[in-house]
């Protein structure tokens, strides 16, 4: 068995046993992100309450990372349309200047949905990435940084026994859960 089989089927290993994506936590991970990013509106800052930290030990809550991506484009871009929703909700009697006319909640909705999958794509690496460090298997940062793993990772992911071996797992297990990919 060669280095890339064996750490192939370390990350396989590895990847099976992550647990499902805490939505609830990464809700909360980037609510507390974003509301960092309110640095322009200050005055805001004090009504949008903090979310519980996820992970709790988390020594930096509001920076802009998101496991080894820094990514204060996205949580900046995350904050307008959170402001636009907020101001398009206020309740008539609190818009004395009449702001809520110039904004359209549906489209602050749509935006905002739009960010925040953009952001979930780094959730999910940087929850897999925790999960396989727990285990300590090889995590896609060490993976990416091996020049040759992709092209071995490749053709053995492709391989007829592999692709075999995982449909027969899935309907031993009644699922699809590996196969379907």
């Amino acid at each position: 068995m060669s280095d890339y089989e064996k750490l192939f089927e370390e990350a396989i290993k590895g990847i099976k046993a992550v647990k499902s994506f805490p939505y609830d936590s990464y809700t909360n991970r980037l609510h507390n992100k974003v509301r960092a990013f309110l640095e322009d509106e200050p005055h805001l800052k004090p009504y949008i309450d903090r979310a519980p930290n996820y992970p709790a030990n988390d020594d930096d809550p509001d920076s802009s990372k998101i496991d080894i991506f820094d990514i204060w484009d996205l949580l900046y871009k995350a904050s307008i349309p959170s402001m636009g929703s907020g101001i398009a909700s206020v309740d008539d009697k609190y818009d004395h200047k009449h702001l809520k006319q110039y904004i359209s909640g549906g489209n602050s909705k749509v935006r905002y949905l739009e960010v925040l999958t953009n952001l979930m794509g780094f959730c999910l690496g940087e929850h897999i990435n925790r999960e396989l460090e727990s285990q300590q298997a090889p995590t896609m940062e060490i993976l990416w940084n091996d020049v040759g793993f992709a092209n071995n990772y490749r053709s053995l992911l492709t391989s007829d026994s592999f692709i075999k071996n995982e449909i027969r797992t899935d309907i031993l297990r009644d699922d699809h859960l590996f196969s379907i990919a």
